[in-house]
């Protein structure tokens, strides 16, 4: 009787132990393979259009346009001006500006900004975060006593960064920082802010 119940269950357990033949391990594998390939086109496909899509966002798309005030600090100099935004991807804008600074004794300075800005997009929120890079250009008009005037250019590179109010409206205040180096001028760090209005 011992051998007869002992049997079945050596069979039970070289069943429950046997392991997977090569077959069944190829088979699983390309099982996965095909689940992959299914898989990695429909996240490729959820990627591109969340990037290709900033109103999943809740931003505005369109141009801007809007003036701006700033200080420069070094010394204390007022800045006021204007700006333009024209979307170029997702989150990237080409922002060219311009400004006239006041306070430099018998000088009349001009600013022509030609800058690139990224904005880090947050889904919901009220504010987004941006950087901004580009190159400047610069004309200084002095006026003689003489009442005779003559100019001096230069050129120099901006970065900076701030934050967009409201980025789903479509008037958006914003404020932020900029600086400017490689000017012949010196370098200097502006408070700058105003208001973007979108069409």
């Amino acid at each position: 009787m011992n051998s007869l119940s002992e049997a079945p269950l050596s069979k039970i357990r070289t069943v429950a132990y046997q392991p997977a033949s090569t077959a069944n391990r190829s088979t699983t594998v390309h099982t996965v393979r095909m689940k992959l390939n299914r898989i990695l086109p429909l996240l490729l496909l959820l990627g591109l259009c969340s990037i290709s899509a900033p109103s999943a966002f809740g931003q505005v798309k369109g141009y801007g346009f809007g003036p701006k005030i700033g200080l420069y600090l070094d010394q204390g100099r007022l800045m006021v001006g204007a700006l333009g935004e024209f979307p170029v991807a997702a989150a990237m804008f080409f922002e060219p500006g311009a400004e006239i600074i006041f306070g430099i004794k018998n000088t009349t300075r001009l600013v022509a900004d030609l800058n690139a800005r990224y904005t880090f997009l947050v889904r919901g929120a009220s504010i987004e975060p941006f950087i901004i890079a580009g190159l400047a250009g610069r004309i200084d008009i002095y006026q003689a006593a003489a009442g005779e005037s003559f100019t001096d250019t230069g050129f120099r590179l901006n970065l900076g960064g701030g934050v967009t109010v409201n980025p789903r409206s479509l008037m958006q205040p914003w404020a932020g920082v900029k600086i400017f180096f490689l000017d012949d001028t010196g370098t200097d760090l502006a408070l700058q802010g105003g208001v973007n209005f979108y069409f």
